[in-house]
């Protein structure tokens, strides 16, 4: 018998509100829990928008980053020059630009 492991929710993800995280449906897939003591309000929703920024550039960030060590391994530098913009523009959405 084969046991299938659970997929998260596709991305993109949102914020919804400064607790809630929706999937690209629009439905709700995450509630942030606040804990004591409370961040104020604008913590929260930086916290949420940090959480929702890393899950979207996570599977870009992973891309890039094989691609880097597949340019290492077979010594390609224009493979490697590639690598490197593809890294620039990765990193430049996952900081939010």
């Amino acid at each position: 018998m084969t046991i299938k492991t659970a997929q998260h929710t596709l991305t993109p993800w949102r914020c919804m509100s400064a607790t809630t995280i929706v999937g690209p449906d629009g439905k709700p897939i995450a509630t942030a829990k606040i804990v004591w003591p409370t961040p104020n309000f604008e913590e929260q929703k930086a916290n949420i928008a940090f959480i929702v920024r890393a899950c979207n550039a996570h599977e870009r960030l992973l891309e890039v980053l094989r691609q880097f060590v597949n340019a290492l391994i077979v010594n390609d530098l224009s493979e490697l020059d590639a690598a490197c913009q593809e890294a620039e523009a990765a990193i430049a959405k996952a900081e939010g630009a």
